[in-house]
């Protein structure tokens, strides 16, 4: 992970959602074209349906086949039931005991690259430097690296880092105003 991290650093983009989004996109390829029959994976997907935003992401990668099993099992086993609950279902809340699992992988994903991205900020020199060199983080990351990291002073260094990337970042922009305004 450590090397997938350093080799995806862009400048423009926040590490950790590349990182997740690449791993989604693998995890929906893998769900369509092997696990759409695996029976205990539908049985999550009947206990917590597909939120909206994933339902989304399923029918834009267009598998006819994939949701007509997908979609046929979550409502016959709806009227089976005899009751009447809404499809899709909602992202998890905290008292919620199922969820869809595209957003529970999601969250996995999440709390694996941030942790590793904290780990390796840490302890990792080149780490540091190649991030500081051509990395980003959105706002949302960037706080769960920070909870994550346990070393006040390596949160204060990757603050520092960030600090420095926006301030680059609003440059231009401050360029503007003073070329609007003087």
């Amino acid at each position: 992970m450590y090397f997938e991290m350093i080799e995806n650093f862009k400048e423009d983009k926040c590490i950790v959602c590349h990182l997740k989004n690449k791993a989604m996109d693998k995890f929906f390829d893998d769900f369509l074209y092997e696990s759409v029959n695996d029976y205990n994976l539908r049985d999550k997907i009947r206990k917590g349906g597909i939120c909206p935003k994933h339902a989304r992401k399923l029918e834009s990668l267009g598998d006819v086949l994939a949701h007509a099993i997908i979609y046929s099992d979550l409502l016959s086993n709806s009227r089976n039931r005899d009751s009447t609950e809404i499809l899709p279902c909602k992202r998890k809340t905290q008292r919620q005991q199922n969820m869809c699992i595209f957003c529970e992988k999601e969250q996995g994903f999440e709390d694996t690259y941030t942790r590793a991205f904290s780990h390796f900020f840490a302890t990792q020199p080149q780490f540091k430097s190649a991030f500081a060199e051509r990395g980003f983080m959105c706002q949302r990351h960037l706080n769960q690296v920070l909870e994550k990291t346990a070393s006040v002073s390596v949160q204060k260094e990757l603050l520092s880092v960030m600090g420095a990337k926006i301030v680059y970042l609003i440059a231009p922009a401050h360029n503007i105003f003073d070329f609007m305004y003087v």
